[in-house]
């Protein structure tokens, strides 16, 4: 259940929609059966005031080295994703993948030069989890395989 923040009658479509945002950021965030709180959103309650049209392009342009790689496979953004979401624990997701640990190995590798990013750095980790919740919250990845946590 998603519950948006308290408001006058006159702003109760603004508290509708942000506990539908509270609810999908909470199921992306595998979250499901539980009370989300818009206000317990942290950073992405606040990235979520600003255009979201901007933050989808923004989105976009962040993960382009995967969206638009000749070779595109929807299991290079999906790889990135579990990774994000569990850490960086390669046994773990690996198994969750039903892929070899050199495989998943390979793939983070061929993901760190499509983005031209070190995940072994946390601030890009970090960078990279919200760029990819919100992409998946605000994009259109009707195409795009999604297995959220």
């Amino acid at each position: 259940m998603g519950i948006g923040r308290s408001c006058s009658l006159n702003n109760l479509k603004k508290s509708y929609l942000e506990a539908n945002d509270a609810l999908d950021l909470g199921w992306l965030m595998g979250k499901r059966n539980s009370i989300i709180r818009y206000s317990e959103l942290g950073i992405f309650s606040l990235l979520l005031e600003l255009d979201r049209s901007m933050l989808a392009k923004y989105c976009e342009k962040q993960l382009a080295g995967l969206l638009n790689a000749d070779d595109h496979d929807a299991s290079l953004l999906n790889t990135l994703r579990q990774m994000l979401d569990r850490s960086f624990h390669w046994a773990d997701v690996s198994k969750l993948l039903f892929i070899h640990v050199n495989t998943l190995h390979y793939r983070i590798d061929r993901i760190s030069k499509l983005l031209k990013a070190d995940f072994s750095r946390q601030e890009v980790r970090t960078n990279y989890y919200i760029t990819i919740k919100l992409y998946d919250l605000l994009c259109d990845h009707r195409q795009h395989d999604i297995t959220p946590i």
